[in-house]
């Protein structure tokens, strides 16, 4: 059941984001998997805007990952691939509980607005998705360091970035621009 579960993950992690599931190989074995979680749970995450009609949804949506994730972290299994296995990861490494959070929480905006209001809240976008996954893969492989969390931001703000302008045509025909005025 962990093996296919795990198996789950991993295409689920590959189809979300082929670019991460990509560099997780190159993480130590020990951390694979762990990777793989995070990066279905960020997928299954950006997938509510599209798969909700209106932002009430999605925030029950979002609502639900974080019940979700509480109790797959105590060991009760969701019925969600998912949810289990980074509740799983939650329960071991004993990750980030506000980076966590802030990742959830951004995912706000995806489902009730439609354009970014400034370069500000761009910024504080990019740092709590992009740059909140550059921390905590850096937690799971076990990076240590007193400036991991200002190359965590730069680094998901660069990286956040690039992914917002390659999307610019996908987010621009949903009426969508993550470009601040």
């Amino acid at each position: 059941m962990e093996r296919e579960r795990a198996a789950t993950v991993r295409r689920m992690a590959r189809k979300a984001d082929p670019d991460r599931a990509i560099a997780a190989l190159f993480a130590p074995l020990t951390a694979r998997d762990d990777l793989f979680a995070l990066f279905a749970f960020n997928g299954e995450l950006a997938r509510i805007a599209d798969q909700v009609s209106e932002p009430g949804l999605g925030a029950i949506r979002l609502q639900w990952w974080r019940d979700a994730l509480a109790r797959a972290e105590a060991g009760e299994a969701t019925g969600h691939p998912v949810a289990d296995a980074f509740g799983s990861v939650l329960a071991r490494r004993g990750l980030s509980r506000e980076r966590i959070a802030g990742l959830i929480d951004a995912r706000s905006f995806d489902i009730g607005e439609t354009i970014m209001p400034d370069t500000r809240t761009l910024d504080a976008y990019l740092f709590d998705t992009t740059g909140g996954l550059f921390a905590l893969a850096a937690e799971i492989v076990g990076a240590e360091g007193e400036n991991q969390g200002l190359i965590a931001q730069a680094a998901g703000q660069a990286y956040g970035l690039v992914r917002v302008m390659r999307s610019l045509p996908v987010l621009a025909a949903k009426g969508r621009t993550y470009l601040a005025a």
